[in-house]
């Protein structure tokens, strides 16, 4: 099986919940320049803006401006897979 190599890979993280965060922890451990993104603000999500501190890995709200560098969107179960962003990331080329 071959292994994806994501060092000084963009990937933005959709959905802050315990998947999400977990692909953030691992993607930024392996070298991916990662952004995390969620629908609600940090102060309404226990522990994750400690989890991106330890990680450093930046936050924004979830928004065009936020995934559209990157090269891949990784995103959480619990978000919606037909999202115009979502759409909009594909068209740009990202891999969803």
């Amino acid at each position: 099986m071959r292994r994806l190599d994501f060092q000084g890979t963009k990937v933005a993280v959709i959905g802050m919940a315990k998947s999400g965060l977990a692909s953030v922890e691992l993607l930024a451990s392996k070298g991916a320049i990662v952004r995390a993104c969620d629908t609600q603000p940090l102060d309404r999500l226990p522990g994750v803006a400690e989890a991106l501190a330890r990680a450093g890995v930046p936050f924004q709200l979830q928004s065009w401006e936020a995934i559209q560098d990157a090269e891949w969107v990784v995103i959480s179960p619990g978000v919606p897979a037909d999202l115009d962003l979502l759409d909009q990331a594909r068209r740009k080329g990202a891999r969803v």
